[in-house]
């Protein structure tokens, strides 16, 4: 059975990889293509220190948020997460709700959680969630860097066919 990882010391945690998420943020402005996509939530992932990543998408209505890619799931498990509620008590309703980075305390027997909102001038599009190791959630500069994350994913994502709709009109 393999050995865990050790865990760093407080004083030692792996900083947040800067250099990183810039060049995430720069491939994010420049996609054209969204088959890179899960390429950067890989390393978007290892650049907060996040053993799984999860990019939620609201319908028209802003009622339900849908996982559309994700890294550090099987697929089955991406699957079985279905669909959440937008007014669902759970730190992904929550961010998407306020607009407000969230976030989800470890404990001894899972990870911690940040769940960093896609915002949009018309409001929330969706969630950037991320399952972090080593109590990033509590670590100010990984919050810091999930927000300016998820909000060059918000870029990628557009307008929600509601409001395409209205503004047609």
């Amino acid at each position: 059975m393999p050995k865990p990882a050790p865990v760093p010391e407080p004083d030692r945690l792996p900083g947040v990889q800067l250099q990183e998420l810039a060049r995430v943020c720069s491939e994010l402005a420049r996609l054209s293509d969204t088959g890179s996509v899960p390429g950067i939530l890989e390393r978007t992932a290892t650049a907060l220190d996040a053993s799984g990543l999860v990019l939620w998408v609201a319908d028209a209505e802003g009622k339900v948020l849908t996982p559309i890619a994700a890294h550090g799931y099987a697929a089955s498990v991406l699957a079985r997460m279905g669909t959440l509620r937008a007014d669902g008590e759970n730190a992904t309703a929550a961010a998407f709700r306020t607009g407000m980075v969230q976030t989800v305390r470890a404990n001894g027997s899972s990870n911690g959680a940040i769940a960093a909102p896609l915002i949009a001038p018309t409001g929330a599009l969706g969630v950037m969630s991320a399952e972090v190791r080593h109590d990033g959630e509590r670590h100010e500069d990984r919050l810091a860097a999930a927000a300016i994350v998820a909000a060059q994913l918000a870029t990628i994502i557009g307008v929600p066919a509601a409001e395409d709709e209205s503004a047609a009109r």
